[in-house]
């Protein structure tokens, strides 16, 4: 049953996205306002494992310039597990400059969700701050800074961890298909590991499937290892 409901959310998304290429298409205008959604087999951040099941991931984004504002989200098909994240960002040539606000709330249980709680030692809120370097044409590498400033992000003590995660990642065009290599870790004691270790190294594979002479379906692939957790994940996932 779980296979036949992404399947029909699958068309469902295809029918959805190939309306407002259509529109686009025929405005010829590019809109400052952006949205898609993907649907992954399972949710992976950073070599992190938080869902073993078929997730919903939106996308909705505001563009002026260099400023981007927006918000993304990730919701399981078969659980209740939610999470709604909003950023900010700036980009000025090569380099952005994000602030990120993360939040996972229980849907099975919406008396035990507190979004509008802000105190830094009980907030459920988690904001980052990240800079990254988002390579040229011509030499496609890009390295990410990400570090927690606030929020929930704390050790046993409940002393804020100031969790830092550092990536390299570089991107190789094959044909019509592009091949993702990242390599990401920690300094030190973290969300990620317990002590300094690589926690992210990944090949990733998008292509683009032609469905109609209009339309392309984006499909992606990634094979994951966390090796200071000694775990593998292979997800699979459609962004439209």
């Amino acid at each position: 049953m779980k296979i036949i409901r992404l399947l029909a959310l699958l068309l469902l998304f295809s029918q959805t996205a190939l309306v407002a290429q259509e529109q686009s298409d025929s405005t010829g205008k590019v809109s400052p306002v952006r949205f898609s959604s993907s649907v992954v087999s399972r949710y992976v951040w950073r070599g992190i494992l938080f869902e073993a099941t078929p997730h919903i991931q939106p996308t909705m984004e505001y563009r002026y310039k260099g400023f981007s504002v927006g918000v993304w989200g990730s919701y399981g098909i078969s659980d209740p597990f939610a999470e709604i994240d909003l950023f900010a960002s700036y980009t000025y040539g090569y380099f952005t400059a994000t602030i990120f606000d993360y939040f996972i709330e229980n849907e099975s249980n919406l008396n035990l969700n507190s979004y509008f709680v802000w105190k830094n030692s009980t907030s459920p809120h988690a904001l980052e701050g990240t800079i990254s370097f988002n390579g040229t044409e011509n030499f496609p590498l890009t390295l990410t800074a990400a570090t927690f400033f606030y929020g929930n992000d704390r050790d046993q003590n409940n002393d804020n961890f100031f969790s830092t995660y550092l990536e390299i990642g570089y991107s190789i065009p094959v044909k019509a298909s592009v091949i993702n290599l990242k390599i990401g870790g920690t300094p030190g004691e973290s969300i990620y590991a317990n002590k300094t270790g690589i926690v992210n190294c990944s090949l990733g594979l998008c292509k683009d499937i032609k469905v109609t002479n209009h339309f392309s379906l984006p499909v992606f692939s990634e094979f994951i290892v966390n090796p200071a957790a000694n775990d593998v994940f292979f997800v699979f996932g459609v962004t439209l």
